[in-house]
């Protein structure tokens, strides 16, 4: 394997960290030379079609691992790949659709080709590697009824799992749930270990999320350079696709190599900056799910369901990209969605609970269509004709019903905010929400001319101003005065709100509460008894009491600088800064994460969310050139 290093090396902040650019394509050079360093390093690689590879220095949880995504399940296979006698990683190289890890004198490769259930292991000179299974759904901890046969076929190893019911967990013993295998195409000889080992999964313990321990098989010892892992159900449908994918290597790697090529914004020119965006923009690309429709996960490795808003929220960046039909598909799909009350729910296809703001983030994104594709374009006009009855139904249902005292109103847990803690649910009237109905207001006459909707428009916002402004701060809901960021997402979709001598106080007001040194937003105010400045995990008290939020984050910087750059430019070049940080150099490399601790910069929650990384898209689109 040929392992080039760029010559062009840029030194950022600590000289252990170097990175460079080559042909707009992101190549991140890190080292450290101590093992320790990079224990909380990982890298998510995906096939484009819902499958990925995540793995760190070490097994260190449950969701390490490859899955592939079948029909709506999410199934792991190989759990990890040991290098024997391997010494401490001591530099990771990103090219975003390959990773390569340096140990002493070996370097190892990791490649997930696109639209294949499948992904390869590559190293640098001929060296004995372990390889461990886990087959399992994502979210099935089960520990019994788990049955591996490895065989021999021609150039072919044969992993085959079977997960039969176990008196011991299940309610009744010993019939088959589900068969899946694993064919490895090697240029390797190849050993059968046979053992069960026991895997302490440290990171889980620290997200607070069990069983932090578990049984996994290790299955083989393969001595060579060069191995494709396939997966699926069908055994020669994996083997053929093996074959293909070992044989076809070179040219799929220059396929997708043409696909990392973004446009970048006007006026960018550092090279972290357009190594960040190039990242972000990759990483976006590859939480996309291309089926038989296109949705997006909201994120990995855990949030592998299309949630409503996140995809909402996330969809603007695929317009700003140029992948305009994955951004007309989901916005589509959610057109063909209403319910019964104009609703849409949160999850798609099947909800367990309404989405109070996911309407409204569709009309934003319908006019973010309209102003950078055009009004005239072919889905515009789709819009104002084949669609037009049913949004005018959806709308006339939604002011009917979710609406009290003329003010859009939501249940517990139906915002964003989406948990509940403490007695923290935001049920009521909340502020982002009234704004987002303003929005639909805005726009509907944009569609239809209808004077109605102006006149709802102009009685909301008035009634909005008397209740939730006090020429201070904005309310984060009806006699509810505790600071949130939720007034940024207000300012981001109805700006009209306020004025922009207005925004700016309630701005410098809010920042006062909320904003963390490192260069974050926190949850909620830090004066507030609710206030958790370190993440709990899967326990939700600091999740939306305490947590900065990176989406958030990106999309408070983007309204201070729309607002006054100016003013705010320290506030925002420091989320800037705090941003690229967190993707170049933490959690998953290049990816961005869902949340930090308030108390200091982390990777924390799920480490590759699709709206962190659209925000960045979104800030860095309208920033980058415009601050001097």
């Amino acid at each position: 394997m040929n392992i080039v290093y760029p010559a062009d090396e840029l030194v950022l902040g600590k000289a252990r960290y170097a990175n460079a650019v080559k042909k707009n394509s992101h190549i991140l050079s890190s080292n450290i030379h101590s093992e320790e360093s990079f224990r909380d390093l990982s890298f998510i690689l995906t096939n484009k079609e819902g499958c990925y590879l995540h793995l760190a220095t070490e097994p260190l949880s449950r969701y390490h691992g490859f899955f592939c995504y079948e029909k709506g399940r999410m199934i792991k296979s190989v759990e990890a790949i040991q290098l024997a006698n391997a010494e401490h990683v001591d530099c990771y190289t990103n090219r975003l659709n390959t990773v390569e890890r340096k140990r002493g004198n070996i370097v190892e490769g990791f490649f997930v080709p696109e639209s294949h259930n499948s992904f390869v292991y590559e190293l640098s000179r001929m060296n004995p590697f372990i390889v461990s299974f886990d087959f399992k759904d994502s979210y099935d901890n089960r520990q019994f009824g788990r049955f591996y046969e490895i065989n021999q076929h021609g150039s072919f190893v044969i992993v085959k799992f079977t997960k039969k019911k176990s008196i011991q967990e299940d309610a009744i013993e010993g019939i088959d749930e589900y068969s899946f295998f694993v064919v490895i195409k090697s240029n390797s000889k190849f050993d059968i270990i046979d053992k069960w080992v026991r895997r302490d999964y440290v990171d889980d313990m620290k997200r607070n999320s069990s069983p932090y321990e578990r049984y996994i098989y290790q299955g083989l010892m393969i001595s060579g350079n060069l191995a494709v892992f396939s997966f699926g159900a069908t055994l020669n449908r994996v083997m053929d696709e093996a074959n293909f994918v070992f044989y076809n290597l070179k040219s799929l790697r220059r396929k997708e190599e043409k696909s990392l090529i973004f446009r970048l914004p006007q006026g960018i020119k550092a090279n972290q900056d357009i190594i960040a965006y190039n990242a972000s923009a990759d990483s976006i690309n590859s939480l996309l799910v291309r089926r038989d429709s296109i949705s997006m996960f909201a994120g990995l490795p855990w949030f592998f369901q299309f949630w409503t808003r996140d995809e909402l929220i996330s969809c603007k960046a695929l317009m700003i990209l140029g992948l305009k039909s994955e951004a007309e598909e989901i916005l589509k799909k959610y057109l063909h969605e209403f319910g019964i009350y104009g609703n849409l729910g949160n999850i798609h296809p099947n909800p367990d609970i309404n989405s109070a703001d996911a309407i409204g983030w569709l009309f934003v994104r319908l006019a973010d269509y309209f102003s950078i594709f055009g009004d005239n374009s072919e889905f515009a006009n789709n819009i104002k004709s084949k669609y037009l009855d049913r949004i005018k139904k959806a709308v006339d249902n939604f002011i009917l019903y979710p609406t009290q005292q003329g003010m859009a109103v939501n249940g517990a847990r139906e915002t964003w905010m989406d948990t509940d803690y403490g007695g923290d649910n935001r049920s009521g009237f909340r502020i982002e929400i009234q704004a987002l109905r303003l929005f639909i207001y805005k726009f509907m006459f944009r569609l239809t001319k209808d004077e109605r909707y102006t006149q709802l428009e102009s009685s909301l916002r008035k009634v909005v101003r008397e209740i939730f402004w006090n020429n201070t701060i904005l309310a984060d809901g009806l006699n509810d005065w505790t600071v949130r960021p939720n007034l940024f997402i207000s300012a981001y979709v109805y700006p009209e709100l306020l004025s922009r001598a207005e925004w700016d106080v309630c701005f410098e007001n809010a920042l006062k509460e909320l904003w963390l040194d490192f260069g974050g937003i926190a949850s909620i105010s830090k004066s507030s008894r609710l206030f958790t400045p370190y993440h709990t995990g899967e326990n939700p008290k600091s999740y939306h009491r305490g947590d900065s939020w990176f989406w958030i984050n990106n999309l408070s910087a983007l309204v201070m600088n729309r607002i006054n750059k100016k003013k705010f430019k320290n506030y925002i070049l420091k989320i800037i800064e705090s941003s690229e940080y967190e993707i170049l150099f933490s959690g998953a490399l290049g990816r961005h994460a869902e949340v930090s601790s308030a108390s200091e910069l982390r990777s924390e929650g799920c480490l590759m969310q699709a709206w962190s990384s659209a925000l960045f898209v979104e800030l860095a689109e309208e920033v980058f050139g415009g601050i001097k």
